[in-house]
């Protein structure tokens, strides 16, 4: 293994856009060698930057910065309840299809058309209900905290179970 004093000077070169700073201040704005990027550059000194500093935007100030990110745990409870929702969705699929194929000639029989197109829709909606309230959570529930989500995940795990999975002895 070679030292870095054997191995001789090299040349490397930044991104087109990138500035090195001195000392003082690349700490302070980038950690990582002093680099600071073409953003953060000052204008006079870059290409192409706006010229204004009211222009310029600061990072920080963007909403996804206000609004921060999930933790892990989060994502991971995000994960376990979207499967959960899919299970939920493979379920009710496959007690739709058994009911359009096993009940659906005896139900229009009994019900005439009318009421056996109503069942049918009654059958593939529920198919399509867990998709849909998992959706809907995420995305009316955006800017809420994370405790609003989860309940709400939580009380539609309750709400859509499949009761036909639990009524194989009835």
């Amino acid at each position: 293994m070679t030292r870095k004093s054997e191995r001789g000077a090299r040349e490397s070169s930044l991104a087109q856009g990138w500035v090195v700073e001195d000392g003082s201040q690349a700490e302070e704005a980038a950690p990582s060698a002093g680099l600071v990027p073409p953003a953060a550059a000052d204008p006079a000194e870059g290409p192409g930057e706006p010229q204004d500093p009211a222009d310029r935007q600061d990072p920080a100030d963007s909403p996804a910065a206000a609004r921060g990110q999930f933790s892990n745990g989060a994502m991971v409870l995000l994960g376990v309840l979207g499967g959960l929702y899919l299970v939920y969705t493979w379920i009710w699929f496959t007690w739709a299809k058994f009911y359009v194929d096993m009940v659906g000639a005896s139900l229009s029989l009994s019900s005439g058309s009318f009421g056996a197109v109503l069942q049918l829709i009654i059958y593939w909606a529920a198919v399509f209900a867990p998709g849909l309230w998992f959706i809907s959570v995420m995305l009316l529930n955006r800017g809420a905290r994370l405790w609003r989500l989860a309940l709400w995940l939580f009380a539609g795990a309750v709400l859509l179970v499949p009761l036909p999975y639990f009524m194989w002895g009835a």
